[in-house]
């Protein structure tokens, strides 16, 4: 039975042709096919209701951001709490984000990386509720709205926005079902490769190497999106930040993904293991890589 894909992909569809962006993504027989505007997988909706916005994939309920409002830690929470007594949507329960769940909104087509329909205001670094593993002085994960980039909080800061998600509806933690050679992400219905590739390649070949890949009977494997790639993240782990017991012997390296940089033609977005962050990366740069598959949606 096919395992349904429950981790939004990027809205907007972008690709390159190795030194600007295109319109049309390459067919599979041409040069750098297997990027992430070539696969549309699980494309997000959102529904505006009452001041608030529902994503169709996850099912999360989001605050419609209306002022460009700063916070502190504190405030954030105070903010969320009384959206909950307020009842927004009719929901009584409000809480911030985890990074996780910001992340399942960033659209890497484009450029500012959040929804509009949901954070309009595309300046700045928006809070999460995720302890950044192993610090004191910056103990909270803050997401940059133009380009997705996560850095440590000091929560005593006043300059960060927020935006709540409400219900109980969540986005769960990662939830690895581990095979001999690959694994599943029982939380968000994706394959992984457990071993990644052995070599470091440049993006192009990073490409190559996971279109081309048989893995335990399957030849529809693929070089993951940087959504895909931030999913396997451990926020709890450092050097690798990565599950050792899924994923064992994995040095904390700078791993491909298949986005390209929505500003440029000529950069890439990859996941730095140490960490576990977004970064950018020269396309012709040497960097690990590892493969990704998806069961196809069943039939309607």
């Amino acid at each position: 039975m096919p395992v349904l894909v429950m981790w939004p992909d990027s809205a907007t569809k972008r690709c390159t042709e190795g030194e600007t962006t295109v319109d049309e993504c390459p067919g599979p027989s041409e040069p750098l096919f297997g990027q992430d505007g070539n696969y549309r997988i699980a494309v997000p909706s959102y529904t505006e209701r009452d001041g608030t916005v529902t994503d169709a994939v996850t099912g999360l309920v989001w605050e419609k951001v209306t002022e460009s409002a700063a916070f502190t830690m504190a405030d954030a929470r105070e903010h969320c709490a009384t959206l909950a007594t307020q009842q927004l949507g009719g929901l009584a329960t409000w809480r911030l984000p985890t990074l996780r769940e910001l992340e399942s909104i960033l659209d890497l087509g484009r450029y500012p990386a959040f929804p509009e329909p949901i954070a309009p205001h595309q300046s700045g670094y928006y809070l999460s509720a995720t302890p950044v593993a192993a610090s004191s002085a910056f103990p909270f994960w803050v997401m940059r709205a133009a380009n997705a980039i996560t850095v440590g909080f000091d929560e005593s800061a006043h300059s960060m926005r927020a935006v709540c998600v409400g219900g109980e509806t969540r986005i769960n933690e990662v939830e690895l079902r581990i095979l001999s050679d690959w694994v599943l992400d029982r939380s968000t219905g994706l394959w992984w490769q457990r071993e990644s590739g052995s070599d470091d390649f440049s993006w192009d070949g990073a490409l190559s190497y996971c279109e081309s890949l048989e893995l335990s009977g399957y030849t529809d494997w693929r070089l993951p999106s940087a959504k895909e790639l931030l999913s396997i993240v451990d926020t709890e782990e450092l050097q690798p930040a990565l599950d050792r017991v899924a994923f064992p012997g994995e040095p904390p390296g700078k791993f491909w993904s298949s986005t390209p940089v929505a500003t440029s033609g000529t950069e890439t977005f990859i996941v730095d293991f140490a960490i576990g962050d977004l970064a950018y990366s020269i396309s012709s740069a040497k960097r690990r890589a590892r493969c990704v598959r998806s069961d196809p949606p069943p039939d309607p």
